[in-house]
């Protein structure tokens, strides 16, 4: 609850805790998710791929910041264009109950 009500001014930021939370500990090898994925699933209200890839690396770091254990980096092509994220297996922000 800590985390979210720190990143409770936007819903963005809720949506990819939301999302990272929900995936990272069940990926077994790294996955890239390309940006006109990322668009579609949480830019809408955004006519340019650009400017939501924007906002949206902005409010990563501040979702990074409440989930810092969080396994992501941003995916350069071979022509250093920014093309993706690359998803890797992270634990969940809160640990499992024992038993």
């Amino acid at each position: 609850m800590k985390a979210l009500k720190a990143i409770s001014h936007s819903a963005l930021a809720i949506d990819i805790y939301l999302w990272l939370t929900h995936r990272l500990w069940r990926i077994d090898q790294p996955y890239t998710i390309y940006w006109k994925v990322l668009w579609q699933q949480f830019g809408q209200g955004y006519s340019r791929k650009r400017d939501f890839r924007v906002k949206f690396v902005k409010v990563l770091f501040q979702v990074n910041a409440v989930y810092p254990q969080a396994n992501i980096e941003e995916y350069i092509n071979q022509d250093g264009v920014s093309v993706g994220l690359k998803l890797f297996n992270s634990p969940p922000p809160i640990a499992p109950l024992a038993g």
